[in-house]
């Protein structure tokens, strides 16, 4: 009987072990079945790359369309490509791993998708913006070791917690997947946000284009390697040349200035502002602005009705204007009736979209990627993307471009044009760090980008050909020169003066051609440039503007004016508040600088 029992139990039990193991099973992997599994690896697989290579240059043009040369449409499908190969990468992987590897990898992209999320849109803030500095603001390394103490101790979270928590798989992939979709939905909303208040899908208007009712115009090279035959006065704008950078200069590589026959060095220069924009323009045309209208308004007005220009060309002077659209000007079309060189363009074509989609896509990293990632993709800034835009016009657009500028000086001699008389103001990119170039336009070492010197050695071997060839022709003593910079180094956009904002100045009037450079304690301000070249062009309205520098005492205590404008908050929403000062005396004491008031402007400027 017990036979028969143990024998009828055993067969029992096998009986219901083989019911068990003909049920049908879902197929698993690592405890997910196939369908479980695909929505949220689908989900992290898109997230990212979307965010990093198609959402993020969107996003990037959409809120600075005034600053690029081209349409949405020029980059935005091969981003798409690229983010879209991406995420196929990541969800394949993720599709084919099992068991604990997917956890890990699982875990792994969700805390890179988070710190993407959380670097781009709140980690960054402080970190700076696109500027002619590169990209953004020196970040300091306190900053960058926290900012990659919480990358690390996020992404690892999310790691571990998939692994430790393996027996709660259910509840995590829930948490996980409802995590995915509320970034995903977050940055939809910034999507829609962008596309539907701005005209970032239009081809016909961008904020470069300026108005769409009269003709597009820009600035050439035309006239560039041409002097006139009687005056010529030439007026440099070295961008960023701050009088710390002649000082050392002079100390470490004096030979650099050995062309400048007949100059003097003026070392307590103030401009009337702290930015090429709008240094340059009111440089060029004597026109201020209050910052009341916007960017493209004050171009409008101080390019079509400048006192300054209308003299200039009712003495009979041929005047050519070289400087970079967004910070010097929109539309040329607006300087038809005094500046010789602008011509008209009807359109544009892209020479490289691939390389311009990348550089999209870079700008996009530099923004998402941890602080010390960054080097690793190069210098970036708005100048960056001239180079893929070649625009349908006579002569070439003029860039200010070291390499460019100085190709263009070089490629042949300098010939007379049929004008007596002839102002160019010609703008380069000078100081500005970190240099593109080495001193010989090769590309810059590691050890040059921040070098002074480097920006100094270049700007001052552009100055030096267009010198010789005034040289060669003859006209060089009759001519007036003056290389100033628009703007000195602020240090900072956040605070006023903590230290004197005192812009480089050099320059020789018609009559001299021999003798080493003097220097001058004389304290100039921005109206005394158009005063002397009032003065040089046989003016009898330079008094208006200024003194001639030349005949400003070295020891008279003079006042002048200067406009600081603080940014509050962060590129691109900041808005600015300017800082109006007035400096009595010597600009080389920080004391003599005297804050009159703080107007809120409620706005960007670049607005």
């Amino acid at each position: 009987m017990s036979k028969s029992k143990k024998k009828s139990s055993y067969g029992k039990s096998t009986a219901k072990a083989k019911s068990s193991n003909s049920m049908p099973q879902k197929k698993t992997y690592n405890g997910y079945t196939f369908k479980e599994k695909l929505l949220p690896s689908l989900l992290l697989a898109l997230f990212a790359p979307i965010t990093l290579f198609f959402f993020g240059p969107f996003e990037i043009y959409g809120n600075n369309m005034s600053e690029f040369k081209f349409v949405l449409w020029d980059f935005w499908l091969l981003c798409g490509a690229m983010a879209l190969i991406l995420a196929g990468v990541v969800f394949g992987i993720l599709m084919l791993l099992r068991g604990r590897a997917f956890n890990i990898c699982f875990g792994l992209f969700f805390g890179l998708s988070l710190m993407f999320f959380l670097q781009g849109n709140y980690l960054s803030l402080g970190a700076g913006s696109l500027a002619g500095d590169g990209v953004g603001e020196a970040i300091s390394t306190t900053k960058s070791i926290v900012n990659i103490i919480i990358w690390i101790l996020v992404v690892a979270g999310c790691v571990v917690a998939m692994l430790l928590l393996d027996k709660f798989k259910d509840l995590i992939r829930q948490i996980a997947t409802v995590g995915v979709v509320a970034l995903v939905g977050m940055t939809l909303i910034s999507f829609l946000v962008i596309s539907l208040t701005t005209d970032v899908y239009s081809h016909e208007k961008t904020g470069y284009m300026g108005d769409t009712d009269i003709d597009n115009e820009v600035l050439t090279v035309k006239n560039l390697d041409t002097l006139a035959t009687d005056k010529n006065i030439v007026i440099f704008i070295v961008d960023r040349f701050d009088y710390t950078y002649y000082d050392k200069a002079m100390a470490e590589c004096p030979e650099i200035f050995d062309d400048l026959d007949g100059f003097t060095h003026f070392g307590d220069y103030i401009t009337l502002y702290p930015r090429t924009y709008p240094g340059v323009p009111h440089i060029v045309t004597g026109v201020a602005t209050d910052f009341s209208m916007p960017r493209e308004e004050y171009f409008k007005t101080a390019y079509s009705s400048s006192p300054y220009l209308a003299e200039l060309k009712e003495l009979g002077f041929d005047i050519n204007v070289y400087t970079d659209s967004y910070y010097g000007y929109v539309n040329a079309t607006h300087m038809r009736d005094f500046v010789s060189n602008t011509s008209g363009n009807v359109s544009y074509e892209i020479i490289n979209r691939s390389s311009l989609s990348w550089d999209m896509a870079r700008v996009s990293l530099y923004r998402y990627l941890p602080f010390l990632m960054r080097d690793t993709l190069g210098d970036i800034s708005t100048t960056t993307y001239d180079k893929y835009v070649n625009y349908d016009s006579p002569a070439a657009l003029f860039r200010t471009d070291m390499k460019d500028v100085y190709t263009e000086l070089t490629n042949g001699p300098f010939t007379l044009r049929n004008s007596k008389n002839g102002v160019s103001y010609i703008h380069i990119a000078g100081c500005h760090t970190p240099n593109k170039y080495g001193p010989d336009f090769n590309l810059a070492t590691p050890e040059e980008k921040s070098d002074s010197n480097v920006g100094m050695k270049q700007s001052f071997k552009i100055i030096s050909a267009y010198i010789n060839e005034m040289k060669r022709l003859g006209v060089y003593e009759d001519s007036t020169i003056i290389i100033l910079g628009d703007h000195c180094d602020i240090g900072s956009d956040h605070e006023g003066p903590y230290k004197p904002h005192i812009t480089g100045l050099l320059a020789k009037p018609a009559g001299v051609s021999e003798g080493e450079i003097k220097e001058s304690k004389a304290q100039i301000g921005s109206g005394d440039i158009f005063a002397t070249v009032l003065t040089a062009a046989g003016s009898d309205k330079a008094s208006d503007y200024g003194i001639n520098i030349f005949d400003v005492p070295e020891d008279e205590e003079r006042t002048r004016p200067y406009h600081f404008q603080i940014l509050e908050g962060y590129y691109p929403n900041g808005i600015y508040k300017d800082a109006i000062y007035e400096v009595a005396g010597s600009g080389l004491e920080l004391e003599n600088w005297k804050l009159l008031r703080i107007i809120d402007l409620q706005k960007n400027i670049y607005d």
